[in-house]
């Protein structure tokens, strides 16, 4: 449906723009303490904000623009006063600011909204005369807001700035895509003189005695900011992410779209991509304002294409009707015709009167053919919104971009993001060089054919379209006739049923029973049948169809002699395929690999007193997920879905036999159909062997049969779920399979990553090639580690392994995995990483390298190391030599290759007893003072970095990465970045990862000098 918006009676746009590039960044300000860096985006992500509103034709538009010196701290406030003064009620009123943002210190006594003492505020351009007061805080907006209020205009402010406190992606952002500059910074200023203030004129003591809410209300206003409070705001290749994603989700809108929409679109074109989370909030507003339309305009829907033709004695018809989504209350609304062959001119016409599977319109006042078929404009026909979280995951940002782009131009009629996977209907998820479907919190089990990432965008369009197919199949089980006057009695049609193979009599069953299915093993194959009989219990002919809704999201029609079937009153039917009375029942071959314990099916009986189409009903069942072996397949795949129906075991005892009146409507009646795995938990074990040994399902075998977790030394391990039953020859087994042994737990990880190296440089031949050696923090089972983030961004060919050790990196002893030197003259990377000599001390290892006898003596000494023997020391000295052998033999093998090696950060959670690698062996040994055990693992931690920087000095070509304090843990403000005790979270790792891309980067740049100057 669309709309034509033009200026009328709409009132005025009221928009006042600024934008800051020139930063005075020699400038020093607060006390000598900091400056603010140029940015070069700002100015020009303006220009389009105004040129998009300009050409915006709902209202008459009147902008002032602000930029660089034009924007001080008075310029805006003066511009802010005067501009929107003129605007009443039937106005609109739009501030948009991009450059820097900044925090305040503040009095929280004064400002007790201010939990944290600090204050978020826009930059505004600044020079020597001004440079201590151009800060315009959150508070001072506040009350230039309420100035404006007073004559109820629509307001929004649109904020493309930050006020961040932490450490930025921006990196990462700038290897991928460019350079990327941070719109804050770390640096929060002091509290200012309160005459700096605009509502000065109010005393410190009268905010005390009347409180912040009372002297600065907040006006009821649409506040979009580009990021959380403690976020970056990034600009990238001269533009600001957060204004051209706004704009892009308004270009493909018209603008017609709502401030929920919009915040929803934004947020996830940019999530994933760039760590900002953009908000969009209703500020003091009424409960629904998050609905209203962009500027207050229209928010219209609409997008399929129904038909239309001419009726002799009806009319103008549509083929759409209530079962497709219509419904009485849509009369009057406004639809667009058009001629496949013309498809330029366009013909307004609007929605007369809604039948069950047609509607009749009214054309008003054009000419239409009478002999020709018109086309009209039907968004979101068959199908619903589904809310779908993408989980976190490590494929490459550009490829993030493509999908987040596609469903937001593609997807947006029935894809809605949400960030939180409890209140998803579906996940998407990325593994390898694939993205799958699933449910929420189940990661091993795909709902459908995993899609490979390939060249250009092909194939975000066939994500695209399995969401469109689930979307479809969801909106077929939510139809309903909502319409009091049309809906038919529930006892016109009486509904039995009966399960197995024997003649028992049908039993009755009620709409929206939920049914049990249970099957049987009918000589080695589990199956049963089901017969299903309707009866017109009315006086009245009746038409019904029968549309089976399989969990795999087909939509069936053909359990009936035709799709839509005329049954006269009294006249019984019973449901079939090719002539038989019954439904064949087979489990199919994806409940037995994936460990399904149940499927979801549903029964939907559509009956009416008039003939109606279902063809519209039909969809095949979404391609499979792999199976570990095509030649076992327990279910014709022609039949799927249909063999597949199972035994009904009824729950109601009623039968429905009083006849009733003719009557005119339709009505629908749904069964839930549990169709339940007799095999649940349990699996063959040469089935097992067969699913772990295949390339691709392997991972998910792992993830379906087996626990993952950590041994004493801090080695990954896996072993069989207690519930799991393994079976062989008939017999229950636990040997060998219960186990995966960590070198092939090991192998599996790496055989997922280098399968994804393939496709990357199989994509892209030119991306920057790593080969990647290390331990858990390189590769951790649980959480997404270092080589996760960089993976978003380089080509990494891995060889690490969870719970390795230091020693073993030159054992040459491959295992199930492989020797690093191997894949460095296989791939010729530019860089090598290394990950090690953590799981050389830590661990169960480490209760050696403390004292026996801790008293009072030793606690009273004030050397760092006093809990630690001299045998520490000799296994850190070891470990250096490993290093500089390691080292040797590289600079000798590969002279030309850039190795970096980092240390550890301090380890933080040191207080568990029963738990971890550190703290609780040091409680063990008596150690009872929580600040003994820090200064113990600082030591150590200290001591291993000093030596392993002591030796990169001495080989050229090998980089030390520093990465002390740089996870972040603040128990008072409730920020922890780790995940264990020795391991960061996915958050801490990235952190990390950060300094290996600034490092890189900043490698990378000195090639190209020294490129240059041999060109030269």
């Amino acid at each position: 449906m669309t709309n034509n918006l033009s200026a009328g009676n709409n009132g005025k746009l009221y928009a006042l723009i600024v934008g800051i590039t020139d930063y005075a960044s020699h400038i020093p300000l607060d006390g000598n303490r900091v400056a603010f860096p140029k940015l070069s985006g700002c100015i020009s992500d303006a220009e389009k904000m105004m040129r998009y509103l300009e050409k915006d034709s709902y209202y008459d538009v009147d902008i002032k623009f602000l930029a660089n010196q034009a924007a001080s701290k008075q310029g805006i406030v003066d511009a802010f006063q005067e501009h929107f003064s003129q605007a009443t009620e039937n106005d609109v009123v739009l501030f948009y600011f991009s450059g820097h943002g900044a925090q305040e210190y503040v009095d929280n006594l004064v400002f007790p909204s201010e939990t944290d003492g600090k204050s978020e505020s826009i930059a505004c351009y600044y020079d020597e005369s001004n440079k201590d007061n151009f800060l315009l805080s959150d508070k001072e907006i506040r009350w230039l807001i309420n100035e404006v209020g007073v004559k109820s205009p629509h307001i929004i402010t649109i904020f493309d700035c930050c006020h961040s406190s932490g450490v930025t992606r921006a990196s990462m952002v700038a290897e991928a895509f460019g350079h990327a500059v941070t719109k804050g910074g770390l640096y929060v200023f002091k509290q200012r003189p309160w005459d700096n203030y605009l509502f000065r004129h109010f005393s410190q003591a009268e905010f005390l005695e009347y409180g912040e809410s009372k002297l600065l209300p907040e006006t009821a206003h649409i506040e979009m900011c580009a990021c959380e409070s403690n976020e970056p705001a990034l600009e990238v290749n001269g533009e600001g992410v957060f204004t051209q994603a706004l704009l892009k989700v308004l270009d493909s809108s018209n603008g017609q779209v709502s401030y929920q929409t919009i915040y929803d679109r934004v947020r996830q074109l940019l999530r994933g991509i760039y760590e900002q989370k953009p908000f969009v909030t209703s500020v003091n507003g009424a409960q629904n304002s998050m609905q209203t339309g962009f500027l207050r305009k229209p928010v219209f829907t609409g997008g399929e294409s129904g038909e239309v033709i001419y009726n002799a004695q009806l009319g103008w018809v549509l083929n759409v009707g209530a079962i497709h989504g219509l419904s009485a209350a849509d009369s009057d609304i406004q639809l667009v015709l058009y001629d496949e062959a013309n498809p330029g001119q366009k013909y307004n016409a609007k929605v007369a009167l809604v039948n069950t599977d047609s509607s009749i319109l009214s054309i008003g006042d054009s000419i239409l053919d009478t002999d020709k078929v018109y086309k009209a404009e039907l968004k979101g026909l068959l199908s619903v919104k589904l809310s779908v979280h993408v989980a976190p995951n490590a494929a490459l940002l550009q490829d993030q971009q493509v999908l987040m782009n596609k469903v937001i131009t593609d997807a947006v009629d029935f894809v809605s993001f949400v960030d939180d996977e409890n209140v998803s209907d579906y996940v998407i998820r990325f593994n390898n060089d694939y993205y799958y479907i699933t449910k929420p919190h189940d990661p091993y089990r795909p709902l459908g054919q995993f899609i490979h990432i390939g060249p250009g965008d092909k194939w975000a369009d066939d994500i695209i379209r399995q969401f469109k197919h689930i979307s479809c199949w969801h909106f077929i089980k939510a139809i309903k006739n909502q319409h009091e006057a049309t809906l038919l009695p529930e006892n016109v049609l009486s509904i039995g049923g009966v399960v197995g193979l024997t003649e028992n009599e049908l039993t009755a069953v009620k709409s929206q029973d939920k049914i049990t299915v249970k099957l049987t093993n009918q000589d080695g194959k589990w199956s049963n049948k089901v017969k299903i009989e309707l009866s017109n219990t009315s006086e009245a002919d009746l038409y019904v169809s029968v549309v089976y809704l399989a969990s795999d999201f087909m939509a069936f029609t053909g359990f009936l002699p035709i799709a839509v079937y005329h049954l006269e009153p009294g006249e019984k039917v019973r449901l079939g395929i090719g002539g038989k009375k019954e439904l064949e029942v087979a489990m199919p071959e994806m409940m037995r690999w994936y460990n399904v314990e149940k499927l979801e099916d549903h029964l939907k009986f559509i009956v009416s007193t008039d003939q109606f189409d279902v063809s519209r009903f039909s969809l095949n069942s979404l391609p499979e997920p792999p199976a570990p072996m095509a030649q076992d397949v327990l279910m014709d795949p022609k039949m799927r879905g249909v063999n597949r129906q199972a035994a009904i075991q009824f729950r109601s005892a009623f039968e429905v036999t009083v006849p009733q009146p003719a009557v005119k409507g339709w009505r629908v009646y749904d069964v839930e159909v549990d169709i339940v795995n007799p095999l649940f938990n349990t699996i063959n074990q040469e089935n097992l062997e067969r699913m772990l040994a295949d390339d691709v399902t392997g991972e998910f075998a792992v993830g379906l049969y087996y626990n993952i977790g950590f041994d004493e030394n801090g080695a990954t391990s896996y072993t069989l779920k207690p519930e799991i039953t393994v079976t062989a020859q008939e017999k229950a087994v636990r040997g060998l399979i219960s186990d995966i042994g960590l070198d092939l737990a090991n192998w599996y990880a790496r055989r997922k990553r280098n399968r994804y190296y393939q496709s990357v440089t199989k994509r892209d031949p030119n991306r920057l090639r790593i080969v990647s050696e290390g331990d858990s923090w390189f590769q951790h089972p649980l959480v997404r580690d270092i080589i996760d983030h960089l993976s978003k961004v380089y080509a990494i060919y891995c060889t690490a392994a969870a719970g390795d050790t230091l020693s073993n990196y030159l054992s040459q002893d491959k295992k199930q995995g492989e020797y690093f030197l191997d894949a460095l003259v296989e791939y010729s990377p530019g860089y090598f990483l290394i990950s090690g000599g953590g799981n050389d001390i830590l661990g169960a290892q480490f209760r050696q390298f403390l004292i026996d006898v801790v008293n009072d003596e030793t606690k009273a000494d004030k050397r760092p190391g006093k809990y630690l023997k001299d045998s520490f020391q000799n296994k850190l000295d070891g470990l250096m030599e490993i290093y500089k052998a390691l080292f040797m033999l590289l600079k000798t093998t590969q002279p030309a290759l850039q190795v970096i090696v980092h240390g550890y950060d301090y380890p933080i959670k040191l207080n568990d007893p029963k738990h971890g690698w550190l703290g609780r062996y040091m409680i063990e040994k008596g150690i009872a003072d929580p600040e003994d055990r820090r200064l113990t693992i600082r030591y150590i931690m200290d001591e291993f970095n000093r030596k392993l920087i002591d030796v990169c000095k001495e080989f050229e070509n090998v980089h030390y990465l520093d990465v002390r304090n740089i996870v972040l843990y603040n128990e008072a403000d409730k920020i922890d970045q780790w995940y264990d005790e020795i391991h960061p979270n996915g958050e801490g790792f990235q952190q990390i990862a950060m300094r290996f891309i600034q490092l890189i980067s900043k490698l990378e740049e000195e090639k190209k000098v020294v490129k240059a100057e041999l060109v030269q």
